[in-house]
Formats: C-alpha cells, sequence, structure tokens
C-alpha cells in the first residue's frame, strides 16, 4: 500500500467519525430519532433523572400551599390522588411515543397539530410556562442562597435583596453552561444529586416528626382556608396537584426520548416524578402546618438549627439546578424543531443563552412573580390537560401508536402532515375546548367555580372534552380530506 492510498484511507475514516460525531449530536438535539444504540438511560437513569427534575423547591412550595386549604390528612390524600391522575395521564400522552421512535416531543406534535400548530403550541404551553419556571426556580436558588448567607453571618435574611438576584442570575448562567454540554452531562448531574435529595427529603420529614407527632400533624388544622365549604377546599386542593401532575407535558416527551424503550420511557414516570414529588410535597405540607410558614427556604432554617438548616438550603439550591437544566434542555429541543431554518442554524450554545435572556430580566426586574407561582400554575393546567386527552386520543386510539417518521422529519409544505396550511384545525379547536371547559367550571385566578366542580375537578373534563372533539371530529372530517395519514 502506497502512502497517499495509506494517507487517503486515514482521511476516509476520520470523515466518517466525524460524520458520526455530527449526526449523534443532531439526534441528541431534537433534529433526528435517536436509534436505540444512541440513547442514554436505563430503567433506574430515567428514574434518577425525573427524581432530580421532581424533587425541587417546587414541590416544597406546592404543599405549603395545599396547607392553605386543607390540613395534613387531607392535603396528604389529595397530593397522591391529584398528582397520581396528572403524572399518568401525562405521561400516556407524550413517553410512549418518544420512547417507541426516539423522536423529538413537538417534531411528534405535527402529526396531532400540523408543522405550524406544533409552533402554536410550543409557544403556548413551553416559552410562557419553561421561561415562568426558570426565573421561578432561579429565584428559590437565590433565596436559599441569601438564606445561607444570613445563617453563617447570624443575620436576618432579606429574600428580595441583591444577594438573591445575584445568586438567580449566577443559577440560570450555570445552568446555561450545564446544558450547553449536553445531555451527558445532566446525566451526571442526576446521577449524584438525585439520591442525595431523596436522602435529604427523609431527614426533613424524621426531624418534623422530632417536634411533632405524626398523629398531632394530621389533627392539625388548615393554615388559611378561603371556603367554608371543607369540601370545596378538598378539591382546590387536588385541583392544584392535578396541576402540578399535568405541568409535566413539556418536558417528560423530550426526556423520554433518551431511554431505551417504551416501558423505559412511561414506568419510572411513576417512581420519579410522582414518588419523588409527592415525597416533596408531602414534607411542605407537614412543615407548613408545623411552622406556620409555606416558603422552604424561611422553614428550613427553623427545623433543626443553623447547621442543618445550611446543608438543607445548600441541597435543595442545587435541586433547583437540576430542575432547571432538565427543562431547558427539553425546551431548546423542541425549539430547534419547531423554529424556522434561521432558528435552526443558530448555534447549541447561543440559542441557549438567548432563551435564558427573558429569565434573567424577570429575575431583576419583576421577582415578585416568585409570590404568584400558586396562579401560575393552575392556569398551566388548563392548556396542559388539554394538550394530554389530545395526544392520548391521537396517538392509542386514532393511530394505533404508529408514526410515519420520513413524514415527520421530511420537508412539511406538501406532506402527509401538513393538514390545512400546516395547521390542523380539528387538534387546535379541540384545544380551545378543552381550556374553555376548563375556565368554565374552575377560574384559577378567582378561584370561582361552578357547583360541577366539586365532582369532577377542572382538569379532567377539559383532558377529556379534547380528547372527545379530537376523536369525533377526526374520525368525522380528516380522514375524508386525507389529512394527517390516519389509518
Amino acid at each position: 500500500m502506497t502512502d497517499h492510498t495509506f494517507n487517503a484511507g486515514l482521511g476516509a475514516a476520520a470523515a466518517e467519525r466525524q460524520e458520526a460525531a455530527r449526526n449523534r449530536d443532531a439526534a441528541e438535539r431534537g433534529d433526528a430519532p435517536l436509534l436505540p444504540s444512541e440513547r442514554l438511560w436505563g430503567f433506574w437513569e430515567f428514574t434518577y433523572a425525573n427524581s432530580a427534575l421532581a424533587i425541587a423547591t417546587w414541590a416544597f412550595l406546592i404543599g405549603g400551599a395545599i396547607g392553605l386549604f386543607v390540613g395534613p390528612k387531607e392535603g396528604i390524600a389529595a397530593i397522591v390522588i391529584g398528582n397520581i391522575v396528572g403524572v399518568v395521564l401525562t405521561a400516556l400522552a407524550t413517553t410512549p411515543l418518544s420512547g417507541r421512535y426516539g423522536i423529538e416531543q413537538f417534531v411528534a406534535l405535527r402529526s396531532q397539530f400540523g408543522y405550524n400548530g406544533s409552533r402554536v403550541v410550543y409557544v403556548l404551553a413551553v416559552v410562557v410556562l419553561t421561561m415562568g419556571w426558570l426565573a421561578v426556580l432561579a429565584m428559590m436558588f437565590g433565596r436559599s442562597i441569601d438564606g445561607l448567607a444570613a445563617l453563617s453571618a447570624g443575620e436576618a435574611a432579606n429574600p428580595t435583596g441583591i444577594k438573591m438576584v445575584i445568586a438567580a442570575v449566577g443559577a440560570i448562567l450555570v445552568t446555561w453552561f450545564i446544558v450547553a454540554k449536553g445531555p451527558t452531562s445532566i446525566k451526571f448531574f442526576n446521577m449524584v444529586v438525585s439520591p442525595a435529595l431523596v436522602i435529604l427529603m427523609i431527614v426533613m420529614l424524621y426531624l418534623i416528626l422530632q417536634n411533632r407527632s405524626f398523629a398531632e400533624l394530621l389533627a392539625m388544622p388548615a393554615l388559611a382556608p378561603p371556603f367554608e365549604d371543607d369540601t370545596l377546599s378538598f378539591i382546590i386542593a387536588v385541583e392544584v396537584n392535578l396541576a402540578a401532575g399535568f405541568s409535566w407535558w413539556p418536558y417528560i416527551g423530550n426526556l423520554a426520548r433518551l431511554t431505551k424503550n417504551e416501558r423505559t420511557a412511561f414506568w419510572p414516570n411513576i417512581l420519579g416524578i410522582f414518588g419523588a414529588a409527592a415525597l416533596g410535597e408531602i414534607v411542605g405540607l407537614l412543615a407548613a402546618v408545623a411552622l406556620g410558614e409555606s416558603d422552604p427556604t424561611i422553614w428550613m432554617t427553623k427545623i433543626a438549627g443553623p447547621m442543618i438548616g445550611i446543608i438543607a438550603l445548600l441541597f435543595v439550591a442545587f435541586a433547583n439546578m437540576t430542575s432547571m437544566a432538565n427543562i431547558l434542555y427539553t425546551s431548546i429541543v423542541g425549539l430547534r424543531q419547531v423554529g424556522t431554518a434561521s432558528v435552526r442554524a443558530i448555534s447549541w450554545g447561543t440559542i441557549l443563552f438567548l432563551f435564558c435572556l427573558i429569565p434573567l430580566g424577570l429575575v431583576i426586574f419583576y421577582p415578585q412573580m416568585y409570590d404568584g407561582f400558586f396562579i401560575f400554575l393552575v392556569w398551566t393546567s388548563a392548556l396542559n390537560s388539554a394538550l394530554a386527552g389530545i395526544g392520548i386520543a391521537d396517538y392509542f386510539f386514532l393511530r394505533g401508536q404508529k408514526l410515519d417518521m420520513r413524514s415527520l422529519h421530511g420537508p412539511q409544505e406538501n406532506g402527509p402532515y401538513h393538514f390545512w396550511a400546516g395547521f390542523n384545525p380539528i387538534g387546535l379547536a379541540a384545544l380551545a375546548v378543552g381550556f374553555v371547559v376548563y375556565v368554565m367550571i374552575f377560574n384559577p385566578q378567582t378561584l370561582a367555580s361552578i357547583p360541577a366542580f366539586k365532582y369532577l375537578t377542572a382538569s379532567v373534563p377539559s383532558c377529556l372534552a379534547a380528547g372527545g372533539v379530537h376523536y369525533v371530529l377526526t374520525r368525522l372530517f380528516a380522514r375524508g380530506r386525507g389529512w394527517g395519514l390516519y389509518p
């Protein structure tokens, strides 16, 4: 073999490796389906990832909010009922298709809403939600760091001061750096932080029970029930937890595409998302009623002295970081798919940073948003519950769990998922119906409700209405027009 031939062979091998690396990066970032050999997570790894996503200060805050409506006995029941229903319905709508095909969640949405319709859904369900949650979680991180500094110096905490703002900005920038490295770095972060956080939850629960027995805690009343009707207060508590369960809709589908198969994509959500979130909420609920304070950055400093408080706040701060990294990664993967060619041409690190600019602005100029997280959370369920119903109806009942990968990833203008000008009017109409049904039954802004709310909640009727409208209208109209490649 001549030197020229040998060098040519080396050059070809190097080119193949570079091409393979480009294909792998494209698949990881959602531009192509992930092959089973390219996926990162088995059952326990995905469980760790879900646990790290679910165990964050928002779980403590939600638990504390439940303590405002009902006492611990009813609150624990509301946490379990609401979360299990919300998580199961959300997981069914998003994870089986991602686990089977390795497909990005918002690419899959082209089969339900059209390629332009999926952009509308992305803006409604992800941009507003994720930017809001990134800001809230960053501010929670900042409050934790401010609490740490106050404990160390023996001073009073200032949760809206300059230390909080600086720490919150730093949290967003560090999250950007982590996600810019890709899902492998997120996997490592989850594997380290998640087990430690589960241990922390157990320790917190133990410390709470050191001051009061479990029976005493269960007998305590709600902190500030807004209604004299105990049943109505309980159903609102259930609805808040349904909203918490449905709030995972924009994220767990894109995380599930990194799993080995459908079972691995679905079942870890029950252990990870439901189990970890329920544990965090119960700890937050018990701490709130025991200490009369729902903010974990405050009650953690009271529960067992400065040393334990410092450790707890430190872990909770990093829990927020894992959640921020996971939701930012899944959101940008979706953005690259629904965006235009000019958006996809932006480098991975740059588009991540641009997405973080609005959360940075909210942290600096609108820190009051932290105090409105409860209303913000419940409003998201008016949209997410309807999206879950449409997803289940479309994938399981209309398509028989079959999607055409070439059509989803190929040119959309004249493809079978084109629908009408890139929009599926049936899917969008079903989404609107689900949203309207929710708000007619229960108004998250005022907590006003109709009598049926006490028996049905609002999220479940919204999910059923949206799924039913999508199924019926698709059977009546879509097939005759050749829309959507329905069998």
